[in-house]
């Protein structure tokens, strides 16, 4: 079975779709191209009744929460139905979090790493029956900030065999820039595969590629593509023909889910020359 990633245009980079039960890296610059990817992964699945866990770092579980409800995603509902789950990787920034704790759709942790996996346990164990899964971990780039590589590599082998028994297909976020290339690797090593996003900015237009590196089961297409940000729609990548960069406006990026909530306002987007 593929899963689609509810990105337009990138499936057909890989036959149809994630193969079902897979965990992937999806690594790339500061910003929101990557959690934009995440938001519209997620809102794909859950949109067609499937359940998702989600583990925030970079922003509270509120937060997340109200930006993934503008990709159309009836939140109140899926929470509801036990088909959202949050483990929150944030909280303990800005206040004392003991070990673990359960508040309804939420699983609060501690900095801990063996916390982070505990919570991510319970979430899994809580989550809705007999309906495909789905997740998304912002954990390796904050893990990587405060634990050394061999204890997140212990870590993501762990939560990918963890997400595999449960048929859980999964995405975990990578910041590439803020790891040198050997980190990069090592940390990638326990995963079915790796996704890469480019940006570079060529005088006032930002210029996105993306590009599968390696994916179970798959033989990608291992050319990058251009991609766009569009008002309304998130990212989208094109496969057909190269037709130049769009021209964008998101001149402040930061590298928080939060800030994704922007990217459905509304604004134009020049037309290709």
């Amino acid at each position: 079975m593929r899963v689609r990633s509810g990105v337009q245009g990138f499936d057909v980079l890989i036959d149809g779709g994630f193969p079902e039960g897979t965990s992937v890296v999806l690594q790339g610059p500061p910003g929101t191209e990557k959690e934009t990817f995440a938001f519209q992964f997620l809102a794909e699945g859950l949109r067609a009744g499937e359940a998702a866990v989600v583990v925030v770092s970079s922003t509270s579980p509120e937060q997340f929460l109200d930006s993934l409800a503008k990709f159309g995603v009836a939140i109140e509902t899926a929470i509801a139905l036990n088909r959202l789950k949050i483990v929150d990787w944030h909280s303990y920034q800005e206040e004392n979090v003991a070990g673990v704790e359960e508040r309804g759709h939420i699983v609060r942790c501690s900095v801990d790493l063996t916390n982070v996996a505990i919570a991510l346990s319970r979430a899994l164990g809580t989550l809705a029956v007999n309906v495909p899964r789905r997740a998304v971990l912002e954990v390796l780039s904050r893990g990587l900030r405060i634990y050394d590589v061999d204890q997140v590599y212990a870590f993501a082998q762990s939560s990918k065999a963890k997400l595999s028994r449960h048929k859980v297909t999964a995405i975990f976020l990578l910041e590439k820039e803020m790891h040198d290339t050997a980190t990069l690797s090592s940390v990638s090593q326990p995963f079915d595969g790796v996704i890469d996003i480019d940006r570079r900015r060529e005088g006032d237009t930002i210029v996105r590629k993306i590009g599968v590196l390696s994916l179970k089961d798959t033989v990608p297409d291992s050319r990058f593509h251009l991609c766009d940000m569009v008002a309304g729609k998130g990212l989208r990548v094109r496969t057909t023909a190269n037709l130049g960069a769009y021209v964008s406006s998101d001149r402040n990026l930061l590298p928080t889910f939060s800030n994704v909530a922007t990217l459905v306002g509304v604004y134009t987007i020049p037309a290709a020359h």
